[in-house]
């Protein structure tokens, strides 16, 4: 189920992380630890982007999601909306 909640496509500069908007942002971040300890290898070093929709993202969501991410040896360098 996590691949249809989080999806993935490559930049120029890294990689696009896009977030399924319609799903609560509990299951969203859950899917997204998943995908990142199942690919490990392939996420280490990464720099990001993480599209959200039409979501709004507090402050605090945005640093806990950086957060998760550099547990995993990923840099977030971008929060995009629609």
């Amino acid at each position: 189920m996590s691949d249809s909640l989080v999806s993935i496509k490559g930049m120029r500069d890294g990689l696009l992380i896009i977030l399924d908007e319609h799903f609560a942002w509990e299951t969203i971040g859950a899917a997204l630890v998943e995908m990142l300890q199942a690919r490990r290898d392939f996420f280490r070093g990464a720099k990001v982007a993480v599209q959200v929709g039409d979501r709004v993202l507090e402050r605090d969501e945005i640093r806990r999601l950086k957060d998760k991410l550099a547990e995993h040896d990923v840099t977030l360098m971008a929060v995009l909306g629609q």
